[in-house]
């Protein structure tokens, strides 16, 4: 008896699930939407200025724990004439 009542309440939960489940993805298919966009084509482009974007930085210097003897920032200055 006991058992027949837990599987009544399963299908019956399963069924509200998919009314509500159905319910939910029409109510998503049918909002509709429009957009709307207006612009003049004739316009002139807008002249904007030239930026240059320089770095100044020649060398970026990465000096690794096992290299910091051999390779300083000093030394490679004097390499490179900086």
């Amino acid at each position: 008896m006991c058992r027949w009542l837990w599987l009544g309440v399963v299908v019956v939960s399963l069924l509200a699930f998919l009314y509500m489940a159905y319910d939910c993805v029409q109510l998503y298919v049918k909002q509709s939407s429009s957009v709307v966009t207006s612009g003049n084509d004739n316009a002139p482009l807008a002249r904007l200025p030239a930026v240059t974007i320089c770095n100044v930085n020649h060398l970026r210097f990465i000096v690794l724990p096992e290299h910091s003897s051999k390779l300083t920032a000093d030394k490679i200055r004097s390499q490179n004439n900086c």
